[in-house]
């Protein structure tokens, strides 16, 4: 049994001998007569940085003589060849990619910018293969260092760019009203990528970063506060012109309303009127608290002397105008018309005869 059992492990090891020396036998018999000369020649080119390619057409050429190299291989024979392949497609990755000019004026605009070469750049240095005891090592490593420096000098000169837009918004109009699609917040995105990536000019970037940051927060809360602004004026308006329709001169519109204090027809619908142009187009969501109690403040009174009314017709006028007045937001206080909010040309206002 043991001696079946070493006859067998005999046929075993002679079966994997006879297929290693069939294997190599393939790769010798199939590979071309001037494969070896080919990858000597390519390796030669790809070890000595004298002989890397100088500008784009080198490297596609580089790029060419190894396809055609790769492109007369087996499976087989690309297998066996394949850590020494894999140094030279980065090589040539690194060749093609350390040439590619970014998109200029003077190119017309065609190609990649500087930021997103870079990045590519960035990229294939961090891609660098790593095999043992191979002699392409040092090129390699020389390769990946001509990339980064590369990757910092397009980096470097999409930063001056980056910095001189900063100081144009700095300097002008431009973050009086940004909005969400405006290019400062790319800019912005853009000033904290590089800040962690250039540390030689960190200091420089945080700083013009930080300057537009608080100019941007300031100019993001400059809607909200003209809203105050330009609600707490039509407060004082709606209160000025109630003020004006009491007979009494001695009346003040924030002391009590005297109990018998008599109303007319004509007063309500004046006060009516007023409501309706200077407090509904008012969004109370977007007021501050102290303005908020002015407007309530206004509000109430006014209501309460529309109560007075037989069967609150005023009010309930107001309530329909409420529903019908549009609101005006931190977008389009700016051009607030209060003509674009007459009631009376809407159908339901007239249906509901609120306005003789």
């Amino acid at each position: 049994m043991i001696r079946k059992l070493a006859r067998m492990g005999l046929i075993r090891w002679m079966q994997i001998l006879i297929l290693a020396l069939l294997t190599a036998g393939c790769v010798n018999s199939n590979t071309p007569a001037g494969l070896n000369a080919s990858l000597s020649e390519l390796v030669n080119r790809a070890s000595n940085s004298n002989l890397w390619p100088t500008n784009s057409i080198e490297a596609e050429e580089f790029i060419n003589d190894l396809g055609r190299l790769i492109g007369g291989l087996s499976p087989l024979e690309e297998a066996t060849y394949f850590p020494r392949l894999s140094e030279l497609r980065w090589m040539a990755i690194g060749f093609d990619a350390l040439h590619l000019e970014p998109m200029t004026a003077e190119n017309g605009d065609t190609g990649e910018s500087p930021y997103s070469l870079a990045v590519q750049l960035r990229g294939i240095a961090e891609e660098k293969p790593e095999f043992i005891d191979s002699d392409l090592q040092n090129s390699l490593s020389a390769l990946a260092k001509r990339l980064l420096k590369r990757a910092e000098a397009l980096e470097n000169r999409d930063i001056d760019q980056r910095l001189d837009q900063a100081n144009q918004f700095l300097t002008s109009g431009l973050l009086d009203y940004p909005r969400e699609d405006d290019s400062i917040f790319e800019l912005l995105d853009f000033l904290g990528y590089y800040e962690s990536v250039q540390e030689d000019r960190a200091p420089e970037i945080s700083h013009v970063r930080k300057q537009l940051e608080n100019r941007l927060a300031e100019a993001l809360d400059k809607p909200r506060r003209e809203y105050q602004a330009w609600a707490l004026e039509r407060i004082w308006e709606f209160e000025r012109a109630v003020e004006e329709i009491q007979q009494d001169e001695g009346f003040r519109f924030f002391d009590p309303i005297p109990d018998n204090w008599t109303w007319e027809e004509e007063e309500f619908l004046e006060i009516q009127r007023e409501m309706i142009n200077h407090l509904l187009s008012i969004d109370q969501a977007l007021l501050e608290l102290p303005v908020l109690k002015r407007f309530q403040s206004g509000f109430e009174i006014a209501w309460d002397i529309l109560g007075k009314q037989d069967e609150r017709k005023a009010q309930n006028c107001i309530a329909i105008a409420s529903a019908l007045v549009a609101k005006r937001s931190f977008d389009n206080v700016s051009d607030f018309d209060p003509r674009l909010d007459r009631v009376y040309a809407n159908r339901l206002w007239g249906e509901q005869q609120c306005v003789r």
